[in-house]
């Protein structure tokens, strides 16, 4: 007992140094970032177009200007950070350098900065997308999917970018008014995400009336909405937003706000309540069970019931009683798990920017962006739902061991000290 306790505090301990030096890690690198008008220049440099001499400015958001032959300043280079406020991505903002010229179009663009999980943000930065604001003004549109092609699974990302630019072709329009700028980016703000808040809402009626709806209806539903349709879902990346970004919650995107609030409420209104109702992981491998369970016979009605499987907990047999089968199950569930959440949370002390969810399922199997070995992940995983219910829960994910040590320590806290 003393030693799982101590296990308990240390993971306590380590999660604590990772947010406190990760919030002050990000902090110095924002005051870096904003102050090294060198690199700044470079970035202006880079963006200059042919024949015009640079000249540093100091208007809105604009910190260098071309000159021509006379003189006289015919571009602009604008940085978004220092737009306010500052459009953000998923995990915080895409700092950007826009070049604009005389006629108000866009003649060049360039990502300083960003701390986006790169594997769901891939192309940003590639030519072909970039390229695509050239010539822009603020006559056209400046939206993937109107008259730009956006990047799959990075829509959030994509739209903080077209929202800094339309912002900057405003200052630029209105001879730096940054007011107005402020009014652009309000009035062309993008509507509400609708269908990924309504997915949201509906698996947690889903979560609420789970013993009155069969479980493969339920989980088909939610591993659909949550996993293949929308991509909400609980994962490293997110533990490594709250560790790295000193951006505050207000501007995380409002899909992942309510994720959280509805993951939060899960959790207070069962055990487990997010693992064993709402993560769209879950439900795919319950779905899978129900189907095992049918075709087996050992489930006529075809109902399977995830709410009473024990996921994570120890198992209540001795040592005594438990056979060698027993015992590596509790190896493998008490292990793999938590050994990679914990690789993590070193990772991440050291280098902030990890792709966490490259130890996970999801981006694997619901975003399909992790190559041959995503492919071969998702496989293995499935062929053990096959085999052992919840297996993927059960041997290899990290949140399962990271709540089931954060619940325990609840639990010791709630019992306090023995007398």
């Amino acid at each position: 007992m003393i030693i799982q306790r101590l296990k308990f505090l240390i993971t306590l301990v380590l999660v604590s140094c990772v947010f406190c030096f990760g919030n002050k890690a990000s902090d110095n690198f924002q005051r870096s970032a904003e102050h090294h008008d060198k690199n700044f220049e470079i970035a202006a440099k880079s963006l200059l177009p042919e024949g015009l001499s640079l000249s540093p400015a100091s208007h809105s958001a604009c910190l260098f200007e071309g000159l021509n032959g006379g003189g006289k300043v015919v571009w602009h280079a604008f940085f978004s950070h220092l737009l306010s406020p500052i459009p953000s991505g998923y995990v915080g903002p895409i700092n950007l350098i826009i070049g604009i010229d005389d006629r108000q179009q866009v003649t060049g663009v360039k990502i300083l900065s960003h701390s986006e999980t790169p594997s769901f943000v891939e192309g940003i930065e590639s030519s072909w997308f970039l390229d695509q604001f050239k010539g822009k003004t603020t006559n056209d549109a400046v939206q993937a999917g109107s008259d730009l092609d956006g990047i799959t699974h990075a829509t959030v990302t994509v739209n903080a970018i077209c929202e800094s630019i339309r912002a900057c072709l405003a200052i630029s329009s209105t001879n730096g008014a940054a007011s107005n700028a402020k009014e652009s980016i309000i009035s062309r703000s993008q509507d509400l995400p609708a269908v990924p808040i309504a997915c949201l809402l509906m698996t947690f009626v889903l979560f609420i009336l789970n013993e009155k709806i069969p479980k493969p209806i339920s989980s088909a539903l939610i591993a659909f909405f949550l996993g293949f349709a929308t991509n909400q879902f609980l994962s490293l990346a997110h533990l490594r937003i709250f560790a790295t970004s000193s951006t505050s919650i207000r501007v995380l995107p409002l899909p992942v706000i309510i994720l959280i609030i509805l993951s939060i409420l899960a959790i207070l209104l069962r055990p487990r309540g997010y693992c064993r109702g709402i993560c769209p992981m879950g439900q795919f491998q319950d779905l899978i069970s129900s189907t095992v369970s049918y075709i087996s016979g050992a489930g006529n009605d075809f109902h399977f019931e995830a709410q009473t499987l024990d996921i994570t907990a120890p198992t209540p047999l001795s040592n005594s009683e438990m056979n060698s089968t027993d015992k590596l199950s509790v190896v493998l569930r008490r292990g793999l798990g938590r050994s990679l959440l914990w690789v993590f949370l070193i990772i991440l002390f050291f280098a902030p920017q990890f792709p966490g969810e490259k130890l996970e399922i999801f981006s694997a199997l619901f975003v399909g962006n992790q190559g041959a070995f995503g492919l071969l992940f998702c496989l293995g995983t499935i062929i053990g739902a096959f085999l052992t219910p919840r297996f993927y829960c059960r041997v290899l994910c990290p949140l399962n061991s990271l709540f089931e040590d954060v619940e325990e320590i609840i639990k010791t806290i709630r019992r306090g000290p023995k007398r």
